[in-house]
C-alpha cells in the first residue's frame, strides 16, 4: 500500500468518511478474529484462548501499525482519508501510537460521543488522542 497525498484544510468535511472508514476497520478486525476464534475453538481450548488474546491485541496494532507505515487503515484508504500530522508530514510511530492510544478516552462516555462531539467542534475535527499527537485526519488527492 503506498502512502497517499493529503489534502491539508480539508479537516471538517471527514467525519462521514472516518465513520465510514471505523465501521470497515471494525468490520475487518471481526472477520478476522471471528475466522482465529472458529479455527481455535476447533483446535483446544488452549488454542482458543490464545486466540482471543490476539483478538484483543489486533486492534491496537492495526491502527498503530497502518497509520504510522501508510498514514491510513484499509477503512481509511477505501474513504480516501489520511491521518498526518498538523503541517502535512506523515504521522509516523510516535504520532499514531499517541492519537491511538488515547482512543479509549475518546470511546468515553458512551461509545464514541466524546470523539464524535469534539471532531464536530473543534477548528481542526480533532479528537482527543489527535489534539495530543498534533494530528490531523483530511482527504486524499
Amino acid at each position: 500500500m503506498k502512502r497517499p497525498i493529503a489534502q491539508l484544510g480539508t479537516q471538517k468535511k471527514t467525519f462521514g468518511p472516518r465513520l465510514e472508514a471505523f465501521v470497515i476497520d471494525v468490520v475487518l478486525l471481526a472477520v478476522i478474529a471471528g475466522a482465529f476464534a472458529g479455527v481455535g475453538a476447533a483446535i483446544s481450548m488452549d488454542i482458543l484462548v490464545l486466540v482471543m488474546v490476539g483478538a484483543l491485541l489486533l486492534p491496537p496494532f492495526y491502527f498503530v501499525y497502518m497509520e504510522a507505515a501508510y498514514g491510513q487503515t484499509y477503512g481509511k484508504k477505501y474513504s480516501n482519508i489520511v491521518v498526518v500530522n498538523k503541517d502535512g508530514s506523515d504521522v509516523g510511530f510516535v504520532g499514531s501510537f499517541v492519537r491511538n492510544l488515547l482512543r479509549v478516552v475518546d470511546g468515553l462516555p458512551f461509545f464514541y460521543l466524546l470523539g464524535i462531539a469534539l471532531i464536530y467542534f473543534t477548528d481542526d475535527a480533532q479528537r482527543v488522542g489527535d489534539m495530543l499527537a498534533k494530528t490531523v485526519v483530511v482527504e486524499t488527492e
